[in-house]
């Protein structure tokens, strides 16, 4: 059987502007002295992917520096959302890759690589067409949440401003992290349509694939540790002090 070739993409072109800070992109911001992102970077170059695909966009010079060598990068060109920052990857994946790995740069830096392994093996061995990495919080404001139905399939994601009462008690939520297979990425990626803001989510495709037949797996995070939100200043001072007791 031949070997998948998997590629790696890091979603860092957004503009972040809960941070409070213009003149300095989201993911170059400092964890225990080095760019948030670069541990991202660091723990997929571990795991050795055949291709890692930076998508870069606002402020773009800063990320590119605090990424460094051994990467390729997309250009996101408008803020038009998660969707369409993948959509822009896929001009630089090359044809040859099988599986398709996306996360974000303001939330993975604290993912290890032995998780990483571990989702990409349940993925393949499910012969999903998809898969997302779930986490279960006590308090789930503000995350999107995996709606499943009564024999616990995923049905769709949902974001909390779009949820119902009874969605928004769901203590499951998306951590952004996914696998695709290629050829589901190259038909259901361009059907994505903008929402009312303007943006193409990415969580969208959830509810694509499901509605045109494929399978989409939910596989819970064990270390609930690894993964860490940075959206506001607080959240900064905390993943750093986090990293720092790691360090």
């Amino acid at each position: 059987m031949k070997k998948e070739r998997i590629a790696a993409v890091v979603l860092a072109a957004g503009k972040g502007k809960r941070m409070n800070s213009p003149d300095k992109q989201k993911v170059t911001h400092d964890l225990a002295g080095r760019p948030m992102v670069a541990y991202t970077v660091e723990t997929l170059k571990s795991v050795r992917f055949d291709q890692i695909i930076v998508v870069v966009g606002h402020l773009k010079e800063q990320v590119i520096k605090a990424v460094g060598g051994d990467v390729l990068f997309a250009h996101q060109d408008e803020p038009l959302g998660t969707g369409d920052a993948l959509r822009v990857a896929l001009f630089v994946i090359d044809p040859s890759i099988d599986v398709v790995l996306s996360l974000y740069g303001d939330d993975s830096a604290f993912l290890s690589k032995e998780t990483l392994r571990f989702f990409i093996d349940a993925f393949s061995k499910s012969r999903a067409d998809m898969a997302c990495l779930t986490v279960v919080r006590d308090d789930p404001t503000g995350l999107g949440r995996i709606v499943r139905d009564s024999r616990e399939h995923v049905v769709r994601i949902v974001e909390e401003k779009l949820a119902s009462d009874e969605e928004k008690r769901i203590k499951e939520v998306n951590t952004g992290v996914y696998l695709f297979t290629r050829g589901m990425l190259d038909v259901y990626l361009p059907k994505i349509q903008r929402n009312e803001t303007g943006e193409y989510f990415l969580t969208d495709i959830v509810e694509l694939v499901i509605n045109g037949g494929g399978a989409v797996l939910a596989h819970p995070l064990e270390n609930t540790e690894e993964w860490f939100g940075v959206n506001s200043p607080e959240q900064l001072r905390e993943a750093d002090a986090l990293k720092r007791g790691l360090s």
